[in-house]
């Protein structure tokens, strides 16, 4: 229902009421209304089937079927103007029904930014304080040191929607485009991106935020992440064949670290019927620590056993005078970590 001029707040009045509508019988006349918006809603509620090619002068969300009854949008419009709302050129998360992204949809940006009444309605918006959802905006969109008397600003950040409707069928292939690899859309944004803020000498730093996106940036995150969980394994064994001075002793050293993980994850989840939660997936690194401290002092605490003349000419007395030996230690090393 919001046109390009976010005309929804004009079937409204300035006490909270909807125009046209009989509070006796419920009925509505929309000869109060701006034409394009009655048109919309008179058009969308008609509909038996949902079509792709708007009418002349139809916004393109006005081309679909409306999963509401016309009773029910009239409760739901009647509800919304007792709110009392503020949506006229509204940025993103302002008002819940008409908000503008400052630029026009994805199907007809021609118009370009904000401009003129536009721009000037909006500014004055976020310098009122008493107008919670539009500060909020303008903390999130302009400088700290935005001026509201001059309203002069060094920076401002822009949103637009990419993907949105349109005869070309932008918003069927978007996904599609962006999943299609190092050559997909989503691996050329990131590389225009990277381009740009070369280009600005750091001036203009952009990042990409979108439910289309977010799952190839989470696995990026991911990607890394597990490499440099990988490398960090491989590191601490290494570093233990070199302490331990044999490969054989670090190898079964770093099996026992690692698969004491699903042997706690077991004993958590099975016996103690407890949930795992994320951040516990993160002990491996904290068990890499402790792990690795109790087999360099077990180790020493070995080496220490063939110069006591009780126990070093039995294998089996020396490990358990080794075990008695280190057991404090390790205790300690272990609560310390924790």
């Amino acid at each position: 229902l919001c046109s390009d001029e976010d005309a929804l707040c004009s079937v409204c009045t300035a006490d909270g009421k909807l125009k046209g509508l009989n509070p006796v019988t419920g009925e509505m006349n929309f000869s109060q209304w701006p034409a394009e918006v009655a048109q919309c809603l008179l058009t969308s509620f008609s509909r038996t089937a949902p079509t792709t090619t708007p009418e002349p002068g139809m916004n393109a969300m006005c081309a679909t079927q409306s999963s509401m009854s016309m009773a029910a949008a009239g409760g739901w419009l009647n509800s919304f103007c007792k709110a009392k709302p503020s949506c006229q050129w509204a940025p993103p998360m302002v008002s819940f029904a008409c908000s503008s992204t400052a630029l026009y949809h994805a199907t007809d940006i021609t118009q370009g930014l904000a401009k003129g009444d536009e721009k000037r309605v909006a500014l004055e918006k976020m310098c009122d304080e008493s107008n919670v959802g539009w500060w909020t905006v303008r903390r999130g969109q302009l400088a700290l040191s935005f001026d509201c008397k001059t309203k002069a600003t060094p920076f401002a950040r822009i949103s637009f929607f990419a993907g949105g409707e349109g005869s070309d069928g932008e918003g069927d292939v978007f996904e599609n485009e962006y999943v299609l690899g190092r050559q997909g859309w989503y691996a050329k944004e990131q590389a225009l991106e990277m381009q740009i803020e070369k280009e600005s000498d750091g001036k203009i730093r952009m990042m990409l935020f979108s439910a289309v996106t977010i799952r190839s940036q989470y696995l990026s995150i991911l990607l890394v992440d597990g490499v440099l969980s990988v490398v960090s394994l491989i590191l601490v064994w290494a570093y233990m064949w070199w302490t331990l001075e044999s490969l054989f002793l670090a190898s079964v050293a770093m099996f026992e670290i690692v698969f004491s993980i699903p042997v706690a994850f077991f004993v958590w989840t099975v016996i103690a019927q407890q949930k795992i939660d994320f951040f516990q997936v993160l002990t491996l690194y904290m068990i890499l620590g402790i792990g690795a401290d109790d087999a360099f002092i077990f180790y020493d605490a070995w080496q220490q056993s063939r110069f006591v003349p009780e126990v070093s000419g039995d294998f089996t007395k020396r490990f358990a005078w080794a075990y008695r030996r280190s057991a404090r230690a390790m205790a300690i090393t272990t609560a310390t970590t924790c």
